[in-house]
């Protein structure tokens, strides 16, 4: 059962371990509702036992699903070779790198062939390689339009500093105009002389 004080208390990150764990959903929802903030290392236990409505949840709640532990374990490290199929597509979806490697470099895709568990999934194994590569394609193609975005708005930066140059020399020049014809004008009032007598 939910209480408020869960939320900031160490006994209410330790229910929602359990609650991740043993794939209590509403107990959850209702901390993350109001206010808990996302405990990474229950995230793993919802994606570890194929939890997949709990994992949806908290990346809904922002969990980063490339953060790792200390180790380099990821949460698609975890999930893989276990059976958990849905888990492994929700976390490739929600933007999970299959090419991550961990601190010993081990791989994605080494996890998903040398299941702990003794699991071993062609479906999964090819879902995996499938999306490998997809993300550097992918990023490399968000720098090209970051770039193009940033020359597109140089472009016109330099298109209105232009036009504003233009304005500014229009203005000089009428102005500088107007000061000649003021000097002429006074140059061609003659000088009224008093005559003294």
């Amino acid at each position: 059962e939910f209480y408020w004080t869960d939320i900031t208390s160490k006994v209410g990150r330790e229910k929602l371990f359990k609650a991740s764990k043993t794939g209590k959903l509403p107990y959850v929802g209702a901390f993350l509702e109001n206010g808990g903030r996302v405990d990474f290392r229950s995230f793993l236990e919802a994606v570890k036992y194929g939890h997949e409505d709990i994992a949806s949840l908290f990346l809904a709640f922002g969990a980063q699903v490339n953060m790792a532990s200390k180790d380099g374990t990821t949460a698609l490290m975890v999930a893989v070779g276990r059976g958990h199929i849905g888990t492994v597509r929700l976390l490739l979806e929600a933007g999970a790198d299959p090419d991550a490697r961990d601190k010993n470099g081990k791989s994605v895709l080494s996890y998903a062939k040398n299941s702990e568990l003794g699991i071993y999934d062609e479906e999964e194994i090819k879902l995996i390689e499938s999306s490998m590569g997809k993300n550097v394609d992918e990023k490399e193609q968000q720098e090209s339009e970051g770039i193009k975005e940033q020359a597109k708005i140089t472009e016109e930066d330099v298109g209105k500093e232009r036009k504003q140059v233009k304005k500014e020399d229009i203005v000089r020049r009428e102005e500088e105009e107007e000061e000649k014809e003021e000097e002429e004008e006074t140059v061609r009032v003659p000088k009224k002389r008093k005559i003294e007598s």
